[in-house]
């Protein structure tokens, strides 16, 4: 066997193992395994995603993310509406750039307009309320202040997001940094912040 078809080989056996969750200390299988060929008369329909993750201990050849075997086609679930508040919402670290609360469906942001930069530019701010871009947006890669948006901070959404108050697909242990400093502040920080919708 060549050593470029062991190689191809064993990178499908690594896929496979992280593809089915796969924790143990056992070496991953030498091949993929091999799918049955189905008779055309019936057609494989497919399944509709979980709503809820399943465990992260499945049988081997299992999507973790979608609950159903690797092999299978699922059906994807709806696209939910973004957040659409315009309320700000907390950042989780210091230097996290800011989430968008507000739809951006149809937005140009391209080579000839920036979208954004209706409401958030500098000399737009007043009139629409939004918050203006960060003085870093205005700064060059050797760090010169420029007269207008850099061209490197020109695509918003390589860093901004909108959101969709969804269920995570992966479980999430993480615990922001004034948290861990002052637990009894953050709980009722907590408890105090209303719940978005």
């Amino acid at each position: 066997m060549s050593t470029a078809r062991r190689l191809l080989l064993a990178s499908v056996a690594c896929v496979f193992a992280v593809l089915a969750g796969c924790n143990k200390a056992e070496p991953p299988p030498a091949e993929p395994p091999k799918q049955q060929p189905q008779p055309q008369a019936q057609a494989q329909q497919p399944t509709t995603a979980p709503t809820v993750v399943a465990s992260r201990e499945m049988a081997p050849g299992m999507d973790v993310m979608r609950g159903a075997p690797i092999t299978e086609t699922t059906k994807p679930p709806p696209i939910t509406n973004p957040d659409n508040s315009d309320i700000k919402r907390v950042r989780n670290y210091s230097m996290q750039p800011p989430v968008i609360p507000h739809k951006v469906e149809g937005y140009q942001i391209d080579k000839n307009a920036n979208r954004c930069m209706f409401c958030h530019a500098r000399t737009r701010t007043q009139e629409s309320q939004a918050p203006m871009i960060s003085v870093t947006h205005f700064q060059d890669r050797s760090g010169n202040h420029l007269a207008e948006l850099s061209p490197r901070r020109y695509f918003c959404m390589q860093c901004h997001v909108p959101q969709a108050d969804l269920q995570p697909l992966v479980a999430n242990r993480f615990v922001d940094v004034d948290a861990m400093l002052n637990p009894q502040a953050a709980a009722s920080a907590a408890a105090s912040t209303p719940e978005r919708k």
